[in-house]
């Protein structure tokens, strides 16, 4: 495992790449399986979760880091582009902006017939310029508005004459622009920043009326704009992605201007300059990122955006850790369907987590789809009351300008506009009024209708709403394109008659990413609160599963090792319904030791029955030479026949069936009073090879140990158990085959240990197989018949167990003891 991290570290850093988020968290994870040992086990369904729980949180946090990484490194870079492209160079939006409405200017016919009357206020031109020309994207620049005549003469006193220095700034090729007429002012002053001069000269027919030239600075402090997205050309969209951002200024270490919420005149230290990480890849200080760009002129333009949130980070790890438990459950599901039509069973602990699970799991879910909705719904109400009301206020503040607009459109119609573009600066929102026949009359956003991206005429079912069904107040969802809003709509009724003058709209463009934004937040919550209270609960979940069953395992245990001898009762201190187990278990284990007690009285009367039959029947052996010896030698007396040789005959017939008689009482004495074997640990490999060393010089056979385990520990006596597994060889040696070979075999399991002794004899019959173990039985000439008896009893003593399996040409016998 550390070579492999060692291969990967040194891959990742020769080719350049980062990947030290997936070092930092693998390390921790494989050591903290390594110290738990935890691991995929058939058997145990908790352990096996436990071990996926634990890689679905490493991925999840992985997963969530990584995001992380990558957003505030493309953020960085987003930074970067932002400030080369819109700051430290020219602003190609208001280019772009000022180009339009340049067109717009140009060809308008209220400002050529003010512009060519000398009777008429030029103030209304400012105004026109200033509320339908200029955007609120402007609100960033300081701007003046100069009217001239066709002879480069101001028209009255706010305009000022720098035609001397515009004109050297015309014939200058590096002021130009891509746009005719706007012109970029490079300034090394530091005090006058971006400025932009815009020369539109407007004509009416085919003679030139005059000039209206706009100068632009860029203010110190640059205020938020509300220009809206929908009017922008496609190639702006990164501005759009990037206005969120705040910037600013600098040089000479002054701050010129700057613009956001960021206070760089407090939280920004100048310091921060001379660190070329700034200039590279960004500094991140106090959870915000700050990047710079320079330009020729040591103008330094610095960008700044919050750090990655942490809430960020832990939606992310709540997503993906959710997302990968449901794909999980999912093929759980899969396999659980799978075996249960196998006809194979849930254990009883699987069964509780997966209770638990479902009793977490389906409520909370349905209370997080509910409260989404209710969130949503009541997101989408309070909005559409905000604008409502809204629409009120900027229809009770509208209506005197509309009164009178529709007593005099011409005379009226500047009023109208300026009026409409104040409340709309003044309340944040674009407004569009509409007469009572559904025309247009006045929009903060005319390029928005002059552009063609929306109609010049009323929505037709807020129209038929007003003046068919005579609603007042009420939103309406509309669609540009791709892009779906919703608008507000009142009518506005004349004070004296209670007709209906005209309607305003609302259009807020936003609203659909608004709601959007409050239901991924929403849904942010529920999937944070639900992972963490989901970790939580497994954990505890755990621990409960644990408690509940391990009263099962206990007595599982208690039960598996339940014999007739040395069972003890269970204690238990509740009387609940485990307590009801253990104590009818303590009645069967009482009833089972009074079984034992009869059931040993039983078996020591069949077995002393047993072996008397034995003893009688080996004792009738030797008694029936006796006496026909005894009966002999009493008819040669009364013959008066009895001859010393004779006697002397009879006298050695009668000795050898005592010593028989002697043998046979001697072997019931002996297994009688088979002493206790004295238990210890001992090796079973040793034992057995010792044991069958002692027969490499044996002239009546072969004897050969086969065995790969180097150690095998168990209880026993090592004399008792010398004794049998040599008694096991020697009837081995003795079963009747012509050329004798006796194998001796070990084999060892998860807990026993397991020894084979086959021979190659004429087999056991299988009339006498079940008499085998029994005491002074034996089918060879020779021998008192309680050896495999003997064998049995020390066997089990040991706490093992011995059986054979026989055929023709070959006798296997197994024992079996446990390891320690």
């Amino acid at each position: 495992m550390g070579a492999a991290l060692v291969i990967f570290i040194a891959y990742f850093m020769l080719e350049g790449r980062n990947y030290w988020i997936t070092v930092s968290i693998a390390i921790p994870y494989f050591v903290l399986l390594f110290i738990t040992r935890l691991r995929l086990i058939r058997k145990s369904a908790l352990t096996s979760l436990l071990y996926f729980f634990l890689a679905l949180i490493a991925f999840g946090i992985q997963s969530a880091w990584s995001i992380k990484g990558f957003s505030e490194e493309e953020n960085a870079e987003s930074q970067f582009r932002f400030a080369t492209s819109y700051l430290i160079d020219r602003d190609v939006m208001a280019e772009y902006l000022l180009n339009e409405s340049r067109k717009r200017i140009s060809a308008d016919a209220f400002i050529q017939s003010r512009l060519t009357s000398p009777f008429l206020s030029r103030s209304a031109v400012r105004q026109k310029v200033k509320q339908v020309y200029l955007s609120s994207y402007f609100d960033r620049y300081d701007f003046h508005i100069h009217l001239f005549t066709p002879l480069k003469e101001p028209l009255d006193e706010l305009s000022v004459d720098h035609w001397a220095e515009w004109n050297q700034q015309i014939d200058n090729p590096q002021y130009t622009t891509n746009y005719e007429g706007i012109y970029f002012i490079r300034s090394a002053s530091v005090e006058t920043g971006k400025r932009y001069v815009v020369i539109i000269p407007v004509s009416r027919s085919t003679q030139l009326a005059g000039y209206v030239v706009l100068d632009l600075t860029l203010k110190r402090t640059i205020p938020q704009s509300v220009y809206p997205e929908l009017l922008a050309d496609s190639r702006f969209a990164e501005y759009f992605e990037n206005r969120d951002k705040s910037f600013a200024f600098i040089s000479e270490g002054r701050i010129l201007s700057n613009f956001g919420n960021f206070n760089y005149e407090r939280d920004f230290n100048l310091a921060f300059l001379q660190d070329q990480k700034l200039f590279s890849d960004g500094l991140r200080v106090d959870g915000f990122i700050h990047t710079a760009v320079e330009d020729d002129a040591g103008r330094i333009a610095v960008v700044t955006s919050r750090s990655y949130p942490f809430f960020f980070v832990l939606t992310n790890f709540s997503f993906f850790f959710v997302l990968c438990v449901s794909l999980l459950a999912f093929i759980l599901f899969a396999y659980g369907i799978r075996s249960w039509l196998a006809g194979n069973k849930l254990n009883y602990a699987t069964r509780i987590q997966l209770y638990i699970y479902l009793a977490f799991a389906l409520p909370l879910v349905v209370v997080a789809i509910t409260t989404l909705n209710r969130v949503s719904r009541s997101a989408a109400f309070q909005l559409t009351e905000e604008y409502l009301a809204k629409a009120r206020v900027l229809g009770e503040n509208l209506l005197p300008e509309l009164t009178a607009y529709g007593q005099n459109p011409e005379e009226n119609r500047t009023e109208l506009d300026d009026r409409v573009g104040a409340a709309s600066r003044f309340a944040n929102v674009d407004v569009s009024v509409f007469d009572k026949h559904g025309m247009m009359i006045g929009s903060s956003q005319p390029a928005i209708a002059e552009g063609l991206i929306a109609s010049v005429l009323m929505n037709r079912i807020a129209w038929e709403r007003v003046f068919n069904r005579g609603d007042v107040a009420f939103v309406l969802n509309d669609k540009i394109g791709s892009l779906n809003f919703n608008t507000a709509f009142f009518a506005l009724r004349s004070s004296e008659t209670a007709t209906v003058l005209g309607v305003i709209s609302l259009p807020f463009f936003e609203s659909a990413q608004s709601l959007d934004a409050t239901q991924i937040t929403v849904l942010a919550n529920i999937l944070t609160i639900f992972t963490l209270i989901f970790l939580v609960f497994s954990i505890l979940s755990f621990y409960v599963v644990e408690s509940l069953t391990f009263p099962l395992r206990f007595i599982t245990r208690t039960l598996r090792n339940t014999t007739l001898t040395g069972n003890k009762p269970l204690e238990w201190k509740s009387n609940d319904e485990i307590g009801l187990m253990v104590s009818e278990y303590n009645k069967m284990v009482e009833n089972l030791e009074q079984s034992k007690i009869e059931l040993a009285r039983s078996q020591k009367e069949s077995a002393w029955r047993e072996i008397a039959r034995q003893v009688a029947h080996e004792i009738k052996n030797p008694l029936t030479p006796m006496k026909l010896t005894l009966q002999q030698m009493q008819l040669w007396l009364a013959k008066d026949s009895l001859e010393k040789d004779r006697v002397r005959q009879s006298v050695s017939t009668l000795l050898g069936q005592v010593d028989i008689l002697n043998e046979i009482a001697s072997s019931f004495s002996a297994f009688a009073r088979m002493p206790a074997p004295i238990m210890e640990r001992l090796d079973l490999v040793a034992l057995l090879t010792k044991t069958v060393n002692l027969y490499s010089t044996y002239q009546g056979g072969n004897v050969l140990l086969k065995n790969d385990t180097p150690v095998a520990v168990v209880q026993g006596d090592p004399q008792l158990l010398d004794r049998i597994f040599s008694n096991l060889i020697l009837n081995g040696l003795q079963a009747g085959s012509e050329n004798p070979v006796v194998t001796v075999e070990i084999k060892t399991d998860e807990n026993k240990v397991t020894v084979l002794v086959q021979d190659n004899g004429l087999g056991i019959p299988a009339d006498l197989q079940e008499k085998i173990f029994a005491p002074y039985f034996t089918t060879k000439k020779s021998g008192s018949g309680l050896g495999l008896a003997i064998a049995r009893q020390g066997i089990e003593l040991s706490g093992g167990r011995i059986w054979f399996n026989s055929q023709p040409g070959q006798t296997i016998f197994y024992v079996e003891l446990p390891l320690l």
